[in-house]
């Protein structure tokens, strides 16, 4: 199933790149000051750390889109993460009529 989220308004493509997320929380009410004065609920998204011992990355494709992902370190303290996407399901719709 190429879909990031099914039944979201998002289309078929997830606006998060799953492959640098390390952790999400959910909170649905009675969480602390750390967000302010939200009322209804907070989905916490926390992202991976990039490889300090290496440059690395992988090249994905798929049935909608391709793209590729980086990391690696930047000083002896510190990383990076750089991850960049393209969505080809216009250039289908379009040759197939759809737009």
């Amino acid at each position: 199933n190429h879909f990031g989220t099914q039944g979201a308004s998002g289309g078929p493509l997830s606006y998060i790149n799953l492959d640098f997320v390390n952790e999400t929380t959910f909170k649905t009410g009675g969480f602390g000051a750390k967000y302010g004065d939200k009322l209804s609920s907070v989905l916490a998204i926390e992202l991976k750390d990039g490889r300090t011992d290496r440059l690395g990355g992988k090249a994905t494709i798929s049935a909608s889109q391709f793209g590729l992902n980086l990391e690696g370190p930047t000083n002896e303290n510190g990383s990076f993460l750089f991850s960049a996407r393209r969505s080809y399901l216009d250039f289908i719709f379009k040759a197939a009529g759809f737009g």
